[in-house]
């Protein structure tokens, strides 16, 4: 019987690290409202969440960028916000919202990982910790090794199995597994990705100058209809730097 219950075990676990694509539930431990969801397989992994209809106000997000939505629920700002991870060119591609206009972001920051001697269970899988580093933030990964896919929520990836919870040092992230399904989502995948030219994604560097442009052109939607004197200045012109 114990040689039945070894074998049965053996056989789970090899199925489990074979697996070739599945899809996890994370729940926003920040946001109870809003879950994310991590399709993946060998070649990449996309990571989505949705914005709340009702949030058609302007805001700051996570990514430092500022939406600036139509009133409306219909508006660009409530478009599905992913993550998309080339596990071959080891690129990033997510999109940004400002003003009503879309912009994807190619990047190839990866987080720099130690490893700690500490263990935990998470659905039933055993999970080993790590904390890293990206974009001058810290963040604490609980990964798996028996779903050997290296991805995460988000651009947290990079161990040798998959994070099923990740949290920044100071709380302002918090992500964590709910469901884990084991099938393969590719046409998800590729469902979700045919809707937009990755040629055109812009480095980080490119995105800056066109977040300036975004920046100036909201400025000059305030100060249409005010005078000189009371006009409002997002950004300093270097122009005026030896100004007094």
């Amino acid at each position: 019987m114990r040689t039945i219950v070894y074998f049965l075990f053996l056989f789970l676990g090899i199925l489990i690290n074979s697996q070739k694509a599945g899809k996890i539930i994370y729940a926003n431990m920040n946001s109870k409202e809003e879950n994310g969801i991590l399709y993946y397989d060998n070649e990449q992994s996309l990571f989505i969440t949705k914005n709340k209809e009702s949030e058609t106000s302007v805001r700051k997000i996570s990514d430092g960028s500022i939406v600036y939505p139509v009133n409306t629920i219909d508006s660009i700002a409530n478009k599905t916000k992913f993550v998309l991870f080339d596990n071959q060119e080891k690129s990033f591609f997510n999109n940004i919202i400002n003003n009503d206009v879309e912009t994807i972001l190619k990047d190839k920051a990866q987080v720099s990982w130690a490893f700690i001697d500490e263990n935990k269970n998470i659905l039933s899988f055993a999970c080993k910790k790590a904390v890293g580093e990206y974009n001058g933030k810290k963040y604490i990964a609980w990964y798996t090794k028996q779903i050997s896919n290296s991805y995460g929520p988000l651009k947290i990836n990079g161990l040798d199995g998959l994070i099923l919870e990740v949290f920044s040092e100071d709380n302002s992230l918090h992500w964590i597994a709910e469901k884990i399904i084991n099938q393969g989502n590719e046409n998800e995948i590729c469902k979700f990705i045919s809707k937009y030219d990755f040629n055109q994604a812009v480095s980080r560097e490119e995105y800056k100058k066109i977040l300036d442009s975004q920046l100036k052109e909201f400025e000059d939607k305030i100060n249409v209809n005010l005078p000189e004197r009371n006009r409002i200045r997002l950004k300093k012109d270097c122009s005026d730097c030896n100004k007094k």
